[in-house]
């Protein structure tokens, strides 16, 4: 079952008097369960595509479909709830809180949600998935760049997402803590089954996909099954 369908999806910029085609007639669908990744050089349209699958921002025209509800009719409450109770975001640049610690940054997308001080001791459930049971007190200039970008995953996990965006979410670590990262992603994945899409230029990265989307100028280019 598809629970991602994009559908001639355009997207158009203006830039004074430019038009610039972020995304020209895109057409791609991402099954249950599956790993995407979304390759192609700076500008071709990765990080736009994978805004439109998030909801973060919406097509010039075309269709964005996600577990069969179509987000182009959607209200703006509407599409910040299918965010929070579907889609998990995961972001090179971490976007975590520094004056919250680990716990506090985990907690905080459930306090949104409603949930009791009870349920939010979830937190160190998930901290603990990620390998940071020992670190759930300390704060972002507390951990190096690899444990904030687990806790960036952790956060991504507080409210049970079906789908997993993740946007070039190695970009800022070191080839062994961009494995422990990559590592952590690929379990999620065979494991929970939720469904992955990752933008990446890293061949090595995108290794860990069951297929490659490769794009350019806005354009889907092809696609592969890794072997």
């Amino acid at each position: 079952m598809n629970v991602i369908e994009l559908e001639n999806v355009k997207k158009i910029y203006q830039i004074g008097e430019v038009e610039v085609k972020a995304l020209n007639g895109v057409s791609a669908s991402v099954e249950d369960g599956e790993f995407v990744s979304i390759m192609g050089p700076s500008g071709s349209g990765k990080s736009t595509f994978l805004n439109m699958i998030g909801c973060l921002d919406k097509p010039t025209s075309g269709k964005v479909i996600i577990n069969g509800v179509d987000t182009s009719v959607l209200s703006d409450r509407d599409l910040t709830k299918l965010r929070r109770d579907t889609i998990g975001f995961i972001f090179q640049t971490y976007n975590l809180i520094p004056t919250l610690t680990a716990f506090e940054n985990v907690e905080l997308p459930m306090i949104f949600m409603g949930a009791s001080k009870s349920e939010r001791e979830k937190a160190r459930e998930i901290l603990s998935l990620v390998g940071l049971e020992k670190e759930i007190n300390r704060k972002p200039n507390e951990l190096s760049g690899g444990q904030q970008q687990r806790v960036a995953i952790a956060r991504a996990l507080a409210n049970n997402p079906s789908i997993l965006l993740c946007d070039e979410p190695t970009g800022n670590l070191d080839t062994k803590s961009g494995k422990a990262v990559m590592d952590i992603i690929e379990r999620l994945n065979k494991e929970e089954r939720i469904t992955v899409v990752l933008v990446t230029h890293d061949p090595a990265i995108s290794k860990y996909a069951d297929r490659v989307i490769r794009m350019i100028d806005g354009k889907i280019e092809g696609g592969s099954n890794v072997s």
